[in-house]
């Protein structure tokens, strides 16, 4: 039953039209109630995703451009701004580079080397405006190609934005991981011989479709003349951080490697406390040689290689942050709360955070962290026992798109272990 358009959000005919077209294809809309949300000039589209759904804004340009495609044969691929259209057995990705601005990037690509019959497009370049237009390259084998070109009309109505797209031949029969795999299998050996043999480093764009994040902290005094000095080394580790924000793997070792730059003087600490506890003990005498290999027990973590990387972190995070303030972090939102103590959690490998429990938060905390950085940096080729351990995290993991908690957490350490270190400011 096609669906009736509400009188009062007064829809354009294009967008109406879209959403006749829509409905009998079994496309999705963001509906608001039993009316369809009509937001400004255009509509929230839910485009087929596999088993899911991928939600996008769509303008009335954008709108009136898919008009003119079969817009209806559209299946987005995982989390790239990728599409496979079953009609022209065709993959199109859009592709972007970390190295060049994409100015730079299609002069780079207009300037490699061409097969006799492939023509340069630098002779039919004339437009500072639409430097994308002729720069492409084609390769093939056989019945196989591989193509790097301006966006078909279909990807640029989808997303109005100048980029590259590499487009390759999809077999109809192809199911959405399938399409997955080939894409992340070709483009992926392309590039990485696009970057050995020219330096032109590309990747597929990813379209994250989650960004979690816990409540942000506001200061209500105003900025004043720094009363601390930092270690410069951490400093600069927890900028690197801050740096790097759409690389997740890389921002969250950045603040590991902060904290990590404290290990020695917390584990030290430590044992120096563990010590003095013990030969404070009225009960200790020394010249039972007993109690003397109780002392030389406490020590020896110290002298003998030091403890585990795990019991360095419980030790750092034990050493400079209250119960209270990561109490406070993972209750700052129902979303954030989640995250951290639901019992199936979105990253495996990772334990849930048992609020109110018998056990330390702060050592709950320490082994998330842990756990974290050893499914990143971590493989399990290192020749131990065979254990059923999650794989390795990669870049292009679907749990990527859950780290950003992960992220804030460990920005949050490594801002009190900073702090925790740092000496006050000598005044000229």
């Amino acid at each position: 039953m096609p669906t009736e358009l509400p009188e009062q959000s007064g829809p354009s005919s294009s967008v109406a039209e879209f959403i006749r077209r829509a409905d009998a294809a079994g496309i999705g809309y963001k509906r608001d109630g039993d009316e369809i949300e009509i937001l400004g000039d255009g509509l929230l589209v839910e485009f087929p995703r596999g088993r899911e759904t991928r939600e996008l804004y769509l303008g009335t340009e954008q709108v009136n451009a898919l008009l003119a495609t079969n817009f209806e044969e559209i299946r987005f691929l995982g989390d790239y701004a990728a599409i496979a259209s079953p009609e022209n057995q065709t993959i199109e990705a859009f592709v972007t580079s970390q190295q060049f601005p994409i100015s730079t990037l299609s002069r780079r690509i207009r300037g490699l080397p061409r097969n006799s019959n492939q023509s340069s497009a630098a002779d039919q370049f004339d437009s500072a405006e639409e430097p994308l237009q002729d720069a492409s390259i084609r390769v093939e084998e056989g019945e196989n190609w591989l193509e790097l070109s301006a966006p078909s009309p279909t990807m640029r109505a989808l997303f109005p934005y100048r980029r590259f797209t590499l487009k390759l031949p999809a077999n109809a029969a192809m199911n959405s991981a399938e399409s997955i795999a080939t894409l992340e299998s070709l483009s992926g050996a392309f590039f990485f011989d696009l970057d050995v043999r020219y330096g032109v480093a590309l990747q597929l764009q990813r379209l994250r479709t989650r960004r979690l994040v816990a409540e942000e902290r506001r200061h209500p005094a105003p900025p004043e003349y720094p009363q601390n000095v930092y270690p410069q080394e951490a400093l600069e580790l927890y900028r690197y951080g801050r740096s790097a924000r759409g690389l997740p793997l890389l921002e969250f070792l950045a603040y590991y490697q902060a904290m990590e730059f404290f290990f020695p003087y917390f584990s030290e600490q430590a044992t120096i406390a563990s010590i003095k506890t013990e030969l404070m003990d009225p009960g200790f005498n020394r010249l039972d040689d007993a109690y003397l290999r109780r002392l030389i027990s406490l020590a020896r973590p110290s002298s003998r290689g030091g403890p585990s990387e795990r019991g360095q972190l419980r030790a750092t995070i034990e050493g400079c942050i209250d119960g209270e303030l990561l109490t406070n972090f993972i209750s700052s939102s129902q979303e954030v709360r989640d995250h951290f103590c639901a019992n199936k959690q979105h990253i495996p490998g990772l334990s849930k955070i048992q609020m109110g429990s018998d056990q330390d938060l702060r050592h709950q905390i320490a082994d998330r962290i842990y756990a974290l950085r050893c499914r990143i940096v971590h493989t399990k080729s290192d020749g131990g026992e065979s254990r059923a351990e999650p794989e390795l995290l990669l870049p292009s993991s679907d749990e990527v798109q859950w780290l950003n908690p992960e992220i804030e957490l460990a920005k949050l350490v490594a801002q009190r272990v900073i702090v925790a270190r740092s000496a006050r400011a000598l005044r000229p």
